[in-house]
């Protein structure tokens, strides 16, 4: 018996589907892009530029606001810089000095400072004083 070869058809094999991770290009593709230029260039309608904040904007302006808002608030207690109620007025008699009417009519205070609150209060330029001067006493 002898044998005489035949052709058979080869088997069409596909490949063995890949099982790890799709690889991917290190950087993405970039396309170009058509960008009309001179008369093809469509004209809009001209508009007042208007201001557009970014959120780090917003933000700061939010700060500086509740930064206004709570300097209001602690000043206000304070009233400002407003000038001393007067609660009296004296009369210098010959001899005295301003130490000596601070203490006697600013008792609750300091006298060093009660000589500087009455003559703030009087724009006296030093502590002389003479008799027969008027001085207003400023309230505490």
């Amino acid at each position: 018996m002898t044998l005489s070869p035949i052709a058979v058809p080869a088997r069409a094999t596909r490949p063995a589907p890949d099982r790890r991770a799709p690889v991917r290009p290190a950087h993405p593709q970039r396309h170009l892009v058509s960008v009309p230029t001179g008369a093809q260039v469509p004209v809009r309608e001209s508009h007042p530029s208007r201001l557009v904040l970014t959120r780090r904007g917003r933000v700061l302006i939010g700060l500086v606001v509740a930064a206004v808002f709570a300097l209001t608030l602690a000043i206000a207690p304070f009233g400002g810089a407003s000038e001393p109620v007067t609660v009296g007025t004296v009369t210098v008699q010959a001899g005295q000095t301003l130490s000596e009417i601070a203490a006697r009519e600013l008792p609750g205070v300091p006298v060093a400072n009660a000589v500087v609150l009455i003559q703030r209060h009087n724009r006296l330029a030093s502590t002389e004083v003479h008799a027969g001067q008027s001085l207003q006493i400023p309230g505490r």
